[in-house]
């Protein structure tokens, strides 16, 4: 059997009881094969925990001191919930109507959000495609050519008897005008 629980050997009602000297006997029996152990490992054996204070109070002076703890921490709770009344209707609308106007301001700037952020989209994107895309250069250099005959479609031009020069020639140079006496040469082909 184990050495901590006592044994007896009487047969009744005594038997199934244990006496308060063999119940202390047997805590000093464990308590001093603790130390032996804790001796032996070469170290200090924990505190033992200390029994509760034998309370002689009935059950019901505990109950009774127990609600009146908890009455006066409900009390407690109450005070911080009786610093707080409901509001009135005046108070209602007024605060429905800073709500209100605060969602409305909410909603008109992010529509402004929305314009400027698609306006920026648009000016990338345009930024993008004159990059990619750049316009065709048009040469300043030389005029476009037109084709006279197509220009002069249906027009009729009159010639005079005899066709003038279109370039003055300086007075300086002769030609076979200016000397009616030279005689030019046919150059056959």
């Amino acid at each position: 059997m184990e050495e901590g629980v006592p044994s007896v050997s009487v047969t009744g009602v005594a038997s199934r009881f244990v006496s308060q000297s063999d119940i202390e006997a047997a805590k000093t029996r464990k308590e001093e094969q603790w130390r032996a152990a804790y001796a032996r490992l070469g170290q200090e054996p924990p505190p033992q925990p200390v029994d509760d204070a034998y309370d002689g109070r009935s059950l019901a002076e505990k109950l009774a001191a127990n609600r009146v703890a908890k009455q006066e921490e409900w009390e407690e709770q109450m005070k911080l919930s009786n610093q707080f009344r409901a509001l009135e209707e005046d108070e209602i609308t007024f605060l429905d109507s800073i709500r209100e106007r605060q969602a409305e301001e909410e909603r008109l700037r992010k529509a402004e959000d929305g314009a400027e952020l698609s306006g920026f989209r648009k000016a990338v994107a345009a930024r993008e495609n004159a990059i990619n895309n750049p316009p065709p250069v048009i040469s300043q250099l030389t005029p476009p050519k037109k084709d006279a005959k197509k220009a002069l479609k249906g027009v009729i031009v009159k010639r005079g008897a005899k066709a003038q020069p279109s370039t003055k020639v300086p007075s300086d140079y002769k030609t076979s005008d200016d000397h009616p006496e030279t005689k030019r040469r046919k150059i056959s082909s």
